[in-house]
């Protein structure tokens, strides 16, 4: 096993977050427009179909 024990260094609240709440952001924008761009194609389908 290692010889580092690096959760005793740490300081809860020190975490810069910055980096991930960008890259979360990101993929939540991007789940919204697949999920538009799909509804947009499924009701259109619908529509031809009808």
């Amino acid at each position: 096993m290692s010889d580092h024990d690096h959760a005793a260094h740490h300081e809860h609240g020190t975490m810069q977050i910055a980096e991930q709440e960008r890259t979360y952001g990101g993929f939540v924008k991007a789940c919204a427009i697949v999920i538009g761009i799909s509804s947009f194609i499924l009701l259109y389908l619908a529509a031809c179909v009808a």
